[in-house]
């Protein structure tokens, strides 16, 4: 199955597994970089977890490590050396190599230039953000909640990238994956103040306010130096897709994980 946009911008597919299914960029197609994000689809997890839930305290924690297993093997990794961010909706990035800690503390966002590092962040409506240097063979991920978003970690990704490495934003993609969309993501006015009124939708009506997540991290993005080009985005929302997505706004905070990953091979 295939997402497309009339906007014609980058989209992801839905590939066909042995066992699970997962998305990932159409046209990132680079023969180093491996990417991916994974549906709930094909796991052992039961109830609100079913079926491959990728994180969280509640659910079996060997449940965890079997749909963990199942996902990286269909995905083509095994064995792989995983990094992960004590993810807090904060807007902390860490550079990793091989030495580094597998679980970095209070840390939201993940960046590396070396082979078989595996990046890996959880989401249940969040926005994830791929990133990758093709020049630099660089890559990274980031959680972007509207905690982050609000405190600017699209932006300030996209600086840590250019003074580690020395490059001009233009030479930076990005694809932002699947996460709750305006048309679910009911906000109060402390949130909705946060933002600017392109970043929300009023509705006056009937005195609501919706946020566009998606929306207010490509503008961080672009202001950052960006171009509008080299930025996609998936087309789905979280919360109107149950039968791919968890959605802790839609399960009302009793659900499971996706998880999104890159690496360089």
């Amino acid at each position: 199955m295939k997402i497309t946009e009339e906007k014609g911008e980058i989209i992801f597919m839905i590939l066909q597994g042995g066992q699970v299914k997962y998305l990932r960029f159409e046209d990132w197609n680079w023969p180093w970089l491996i990417h991916g994000f994974s549906t709930r689809w094909g796991g052992s997890s039961p109830k609100e977890y079913r079926q491959l839930n990728m994180a969280g305290r509640e659910d079996n924690p060997s449940n965890i490590r079997k749909n963990r297993a199942l996902f990286l093997r269909e995905i083509g990794l095994i064995n792989p050396r995983i990094f992960m961010g004590e993810q807090v909706h904060g807007t902390e990035i860490k550079l990793v190599s091989k030495g580094s800690s597998p679980i970095k503390k209070d840390t939201d966002g993940l960046l590396t230039r070396e082979s078989k590092n595996v990046l890996m962040a959880f989401f249940a409506d969040c926005v994830p953000l791929f990133l990758v240097v093709p020049e630099l063979k660089t890559v990274g991920i980031i959680h972007a909640g509207w905690k982050g978003t609000a405190k600017k970690i699209a932006f300030s990704a996209v600086e840590i990238l250019c003074r580690n490495f020395e490059i001009e934003p233009d030479k930076i993609q990005v694809g932002l994956g699947p996460s709750i969309g305006s048309c679910c993501y009911e906000v109060g006015d402390e949130v909705a103040g946060e933002f600017s009124e392109k970043e929300i939708i009023s509705r006056p009506g009937n005195k609501k306010y919706f946020l566009d997540l998606t929306l207010a991290n490509i503008i961080q993005l672009e202001d950052a130096g960006v171009p509008s080009a080299n930025i996609g985005r998936s087309g789905f929302c979280t919360s109107c897709n149950p039968h791919l997505f968890y959605s802790h706004r839609r399960d009302r905070g009793k659900t499971g994980r996706m998880a999104g990953l890159i690496a360089i091979i």
